[in-house]
């Protein structure tokens, strides 16, 4: 017997089944109980989900199936990760149709039907929530993965050049508040996590002696810097996971009013991924030390900002970005601080 198979006989899943308790429905419950903890909800009023979890819910309506499909679709809400269920006499293919489409049924079975076909079907919704968990840790666990290759990456752009270390952190964390500030979806501010980390990282193509002049650059170095973008675009172009970072890294250094590079793209052509990563390191610039000049306090940082916006800089994330930072400016700073424990 394999592993899911053992943990199939071994775990015990909760159900919920809905509908008015007669003689089928109490029959249903004999012919589970042993192998699943069955809780009956005979008002169908969902109440039962707001203090329990249940991975299966059943809708077993005969005679009514609309009334199975309405319960279904409110369970949504409270309990998403369940798999639902709904029995039904009826066999209207638009009823079907809508069971699918807005309750997200992922079987139906028609009555009558025998306890040999319905512990069936149970088994293999167990099957598919077992395999998911196992599925789930692994993507965790390849995420950890990923996650400290990207940071060991960080380590090592940061280790180029001693003005710029934290940089690629500092950025991050600056670009993921004002991402969730202005509502991104968690996906997006995950993204756009990953691509602050890696926004810098054509710079491991830069000479060092470039990097880390003590004075001002001249406008062939300055030149020679700006390689850096199309640097990461290499790096990063044949690596299929990073093809939605890249589409933000590439853009990062785009201005508002169309004077950057490389593509001098302008305005709302430039993603807004890119453009939240824009205003964090414009911010991060700012504060930074430099061989040629000390960091500007977060005050003075801020008037550069806003002096910047409408022309290198989206105004509307500027205004964002100002509102964010007040309210997380000693968060920032404590973050700032581990750093340098680093």
């Amino acid at each position: 017997m394999n592993t899911i198979e053992n943990k199939i006989m071994d775990e015990k899943f909760k159900i919920l089944l809905a509908d008015s308790v007669n003689e089928e429905i109490t029959t249903i419950c004999d012919i589970l109980q042993e192998t699943y903890d069955v809780v009956v909800d005979s008002d169908m009023s969902v109440d039962v989900l707001k203090d329990n979890k249940f991975q299966i819910i059943i809708a077993h309506e005969v005679g009514n199936a609309e009334a199975g499909i309405d319960f279904l679709k409110k369970t949504l809400e409270l309990s998403p990760e369940s798999v639902r269920v709904l029995i039904t006499d009826c066999s209207d293919s638009a009823l079907l149709i809508r069971a699918i489409n807005e309750a997200k049924i992922y079987r139906y079975i028609k009555s009558p039907y025998s306890p040999t076909e319905l512990k069936l079907v149970l088994k293999s919704i167990k099957e598919y929530l077992l395999l998911k968990k196992e599925n789930d840790k692994l993507l965790l666990d390849l995420k950890k993965l990923f996650t400290g290759t990207v940071s060991a990456i960080t380590d090592a752009l940061d280790g180029k050049n001693p003005y710029i270390f934290g940089k690629s952190r500092r950025v991050a964390f600056c670009a993921i508040k004002l991402a969730e500030y202005i509502g991104l979806s968690d996906e997006e501010v995950g993204k756009i996590d990953i691509a602050g980390l890696l926004h810098d990282i054509g710079m491991v193509g830069i000479p060092e002696k470039v990097l880390n002049k003590a004075g001002i650059l001249s406008p062939e170095e300055k030149m020679i810097t700006k390689q850096h973008v199309e640097n990461g675009i290499k790096i990063l172009e044949d690596i299929k996971q990073l093809k939605d970072i890249l589409e933000i890294i590439k853009y990062h250094h785009e201005q508002y009013d169309g004077n950057g590079y490389p593509f001098g793209l302008k305005g709302e052509e430039i993603p807004i991924a890119s453009r939240i990563i824009a205003v964090a390191d414009a911010y991060d610039g700012l504060i930074s030390n430099r061989s040629y000049r000390k960091g500007f306090s977060h005050e003075d940082a801020i008037k550069k900002l806003k002096e910047r916006a409408g022309t290198g800089l989206d105004p509307k994330l500027v205004d964002a970005f100002v509102k964010v930072m007040d309210k997380s400016l000693d968060e920032f700073r404590a973050f700032e601080e581990e750093l340098t424990k680093l």
